[in-house]
């Protein structure tokens, strides 16, 4: 039952996460050194969940992204929107130290 909901809430306070911290890799520091870092290894399955749904821009989350992005800023290409989502995903997993990690190995 949890399975669907907390992808979502960690994409969402993950997103208001990145912009009050400065960028992606500011974002993964804070979650380490923040009241959440004894929670990042029970949670490392759905991080990576979460990374897959990342891993081109014709995936389901950058897809999904852009469709929102778009209402916000019509002026900036598609492609670019998920572009973008695409780096900013793997930047915050790099630095949470999980680029690398399979999917099968958490």
């Amino acid at each position: 039952m949890l399975g669907g909901l907390v992808p979502a809430i960690l994409a969402r306070d993950t997103a208001v996460l990145h912009n009050r911290a400065g960028g992606p890799e500011d974002a993964a520091q804070a979650l380490r050194d923040g009241p959440l870092s004894n929670a990042l290894g029970p949670l490392k399955s759905t991080f990576l969940e979460i990374r897959e749904r990342y891993r081109s821009p014709s995936d389901i989350g950058p897809r999904s992204y852009a469709e929102q992005a778009i209402q916000v800023d019509p002026q900036t290409p598609e492609t670019e929107l998920r572009a973008d989502a695409v780096d900013t995903v793997q930047r915050f997993f790099t630095a949470l130290g999980l680029s690398q990690m399979r999917s099968e190995e958490s």
